[in-house]
């Protein structure tokens, strides 16, 4: 994936962690599920979700990085 052009404006929070982008500091940061501990989800029938928490490696199926990259097929990405 390539960076975000300089001529166009820059991307929104939700639309990057949607894309999973890469920038060009991914190699100072990582990439974006990896800087991401907690997110607000509307799925399509309506429900809010919080996905994540305070622990890294939460038991059970990784829905966080399942969301980020997802590029809003599976919900909308809130900010709160």
């Amino acid at each position: 994936m390539h960076p975000i052009p300089p001529r166009r404006s820059p991307a929104d929070i939700g639309g990057n962690v949607a894309e999973n982008a890469r920038r060009r500091a991914l190699l100072k940061y990582g990439l974006t599920v990896h800087n991401i501990q907690r997110l607000e989800v509307v799925t399509m029938a309506g429900e809010v979700l919080e996905i994540g928490g305070a622990a890294l490696d939460a038991p059970g199926y990784d829905l966080l990085a399942l969301m980020t990259g997802s590029e809003g097929l599976l919900g909308v990405i809130t900010l709160r």
